[in-house]
């Protein structure tokens, strides 16, 4: 009997044992399947990372491209802005160089006309001058026959 007896002392703690056996057993495969999301959701969390990092070196990228743009726009509209000032001022001293030519144009036709008309005249006084000299030459010459 005294082998009942143990058997029997030992049978519960035998379940118990079993028992927790099986709550660890339990236990550590909660934990296992626990560990194992764990490390898929952390080569999932690196995969995120990788591409997030490649995404923002995309938008770096694509600032720094849009950065350059603009600034390479700003210049350009800089550049047109400056060639039509520069454009509008050549015109307009074009335009006043033109009307001071034209101007120059009427005032010289007008002095060629009074250079004209002074010519004409003086050629005129030239002719009295010649005849006045002829006059006075026949005058004399006619004074010198009567005193003759």
């Amino acid at each position: 009997m005294p082998d009942i007896m143990e058997g029997w002392t030992q049978r519960p703690w035998s379940v118990t044992e079993e028992m927790w056996k099986r709550k660890a057993k339990g236990l550590e495969d909660q934990y296992q399947r626990l560990l194992s999301d764990h490390q898929d959701l952390r080569l999932e969390k690196a995969k995120m990372m990788g591409e997030l990092r490649v995404l923002q070196r995309y938008k770096e990228t694509a600032e720094d491209t849009i950065s350059r743009e603009v600034a390479s726009r700003k210049v350009e509209h800089k550049d047109k802005v400056s060639a039509t000032t520069k454009l509008e001022q050549y015109i307009k001293k074009y335009e006043r160089e033109c009307e001071r030519a034209f101007a120059l144009e009427r005032e010289n036709a007008f002095l060629m006309e009074q250079v004209s008309n002074i010519k004409g005249e003086t050629e005129k006084r030239l002719d009295l001058l010649k005849e006045l000299e002829d006059s006075q030459k026949r005058n004399a010459r006619q004074k010198e026959k009567l005193r003759e």
